[in-house]
């Protein structure tokens, strides 16, 4: 914005030099017109000299104080900014100039804008600038002069102003329902998901479209953004995965979900060691199952819905500094690998030990599975962390029999010297025996990084794709989540 600026014998010249230079000097007024009251906080002003500056709010052309200000300068503040707070309140809309004396000042920095990076005045209230001053306030000149400002215009109700009532209208979020909420049947079959509210809704929509179709037969996918109350989920291979059903009517939407698990088909291998036989001889067969063996895990993608521990019960604090543990016992009993655990082992490197600790504390990550120590794990971000305050290592409990959640949290904790933090929870769910893990934010900032499931004695584990010991593509990994599910055993009837 450009404003002119006055002395009290008429308008100040810089020889015509409207964008540059500068000029100094004291009765100096800049005028403005206001619509309504308005506030002005502060001026800054570029002081050429020391002593006492007096700023004036008045009318314009007029040299009658209306609210004055007075600030001392002292010499070390001489060719600095310097912010003086008048806190003028003007109680009603008029045509105002702001005036300083004392002490000579100066005006116009050098253009272009980027040289005056500071505001010289900032105002509060109801402001607006209407035209411009093109009057002198004596007749004796007609030169003029432009000085460029910065505005910082905050607008707010005047004190007794008017009010206008505005009516809202709240729509609540309807209830949605999605049947069934969970579906197990063995890999080939079809699970249908019907989205049903007692709200008649225009569209309902689902996430993700993975294995998802319009028909049971698998003949025409789901296409994302479809409008469909009825789908068909086909899973293609053993695992679960949520899917979620959203809505809206009148701008308010609404979701439910529904987890369909598919079981791998077993894999049978019948053998003998009599394959020749004579007649009325007598063979024995033998029938082993090969898939899925006992105790396997199935890992798959699920939403990014960490808990939150407002309201947890069993809060406590994790290990901190370098390479520490703190062993806890678990508010439920937890089946892992076919084993039920009571206490786990909290590790500041970003895994979790169930029964008997192996201390492995100066352990960084490996591939997952290996039968060195650590065995046993989870794994939120295997690596060597540092939790040092604010960053730190919790754990609570979520919920009530039998539905409870024990979670460990690491909060923004940093990679041991070579940078990246880590923000993530490990979840153990009382209902199923289900793990989930929450990835906020993974910046291992190449550091190699290991997720993943191990049983006791290292010979089998599991992780998310391309989240075994390695470095993370993308970098950071941002809100990625994932569910290790037991898999049934099979048998032979």
């Amino acid at each position: 914005m450009f404003t002119n600026h006055y002395d009290f014998g008429g308008e100040k010249s810089v020889g015509g030099n409207l964008n540059g230079g500068s000029i100094g000097g004291t009765n100096i007024a800049s005028k403005f017109n206001t619509t309504a009251s308005i506030r002005i906080d502060s001026i800054k002003v570029l002081p050429n000299a020391a002593g006492t500056l007096t700023v004036a709010l008045q009318n314009a052309g007029s040299t009658t104080n209306i609210l004055s200000f007075n600030q001392v300068i002292s010499a070390a503040q001489v060719g600095t900014f310097v912010n003086v707070p008048v806190n003028f309140a003007i109680a009603g809309s008029g045509n105002y100039q702001l005036t300083t004396t004392g002490v000579s000042c100066s005006y116009n920095n050098a253009y272009p804008p980027a040289n005056y990076g500071l505001s010289y005045m900032n105002l509060g209230g109801v402001f607006s600038i209407v035209g411009g001053s093109t009057t002198p306030t004596g007749a004796t000149s007609t030169s003029v002069y432009g000085t460029s400002y910065n505005w910082s215009i905050t607008t707010s109700c005047p004190t007794g102003g008017a009010r206008v009532p505005v009516v809202v209208d709240i729509n609540p979020a309807s209830l949605v329902t999605v049947t069934p909420s969970s579906s197990t049947f063995c890999v080939g079959g079809f699970a249908q998901l019907v989205a049903s509210s007692p709200t008649i809704y225009s569209d309902y929509g689902w996430s993700p479209v993975t294995n998802l179709f319009l028909d049971s037969l698998g003949t025409t996918p789901y296409t994302a953004g479809t409008n469909e109350d009825t789908v068909y989920a086909i899973p293609a291979s053993g695992g679960s995965i949520t899917y979620t059903a959203s809505t809206a009517v009148t701008g308010c939407t609404n979701t439910a979900t529904g987890v369909v698990t598919g079981n791998p088909s077993p894999v049978i291998v019948a053998s003998t060691t009599t394959p020749v036989l004579c007649n009325g001889d007598t063979a024995e067969i033998s029938v082993n199952i090969t898939e899925p063996l006992p105790g396997n895990y199935s890992v798959v993608s699920i939403p990014h819905a960490p808990l939150d521990p407002a309201g947890s019960s069993d809060w406590g604090a994790g290990p901190s500094g370098d390479d520490a543990q703190v062993a806890t016992t678990l508010p439920f009993p937890f089946t892992y690998f076919g084993t039920a655990y009571t206490n786990v082992n909290i590790y500041t490197n970003g895994f979790i030990q169930f029964g008997t600790s192996s201390n492995s504390t100066t352990v960084y990550g490996a591939t997952i599975p290996s039968a060195a120590a650590p065995n046993n794990i989870v794994a939120l971000a295997w690596e060597d962390f540092n939790v040092v305050s604010p960053d730190s290592v919790r754990f609570y409990t979520v919920g009530v029999t039998p539905n409870r959640q024990w979670v460990a949290e690491w909060v923004n904790v940093d990679f041991y010297i070579t940078g990246g933090n880590v923000s993530g929870q490990i979840v153990l769910n009382e209902a199923d025996n289900t793990i989930d893990i929450y990835h906020t934010n993974i910046d291992n900032n190449n550091n190699q990084t290991a997720c993943g499931i191990e049983n006791s004695n290292g010979t089998y584990g599991l992780t998310p794709p391309n989240r075994n010991f390695s470095i993370w593509t993308p970098n950071p990994v941002v809100n990625e989540a994932w569910k290790f599910t037991p898999l049934p055993a099979a048998f032979i009837s």
